[in-house]
């Protein structure tokens, strides 16, 4: 839940959120696409991801800000 001061409204929190589970659907279609492909593409998929679920669903970001 974004702090009253925030800046940040809820209901566009809740698109940020929603378009993030897009983007992680669509790079996981692309993971299914390319299985049996090349690992180096699968590879930089998987972290793709990794980073969209540390940055937006677990606020990783949030460790280096000043309090």
């Amino acid at each position: 839940m974004p702090r009253p001061d925030s800046g940040v409204s809820r209901p566009s929190a809740y698109w940020r959120g929603l378009l993030t589970l897009a983007a992680l659907g669509g790079l996981t279609w692309l993971e299914f696409q390319l299985s049996g492909g090349p690992i180096l593409a699968l590879l930089l998929i998987g972290l793709g991801k990794a980073a969209l679920i540390l940055h937006f669903f677990m606020h990783i970001s949030r460790l280096w800000k000043p309090q």
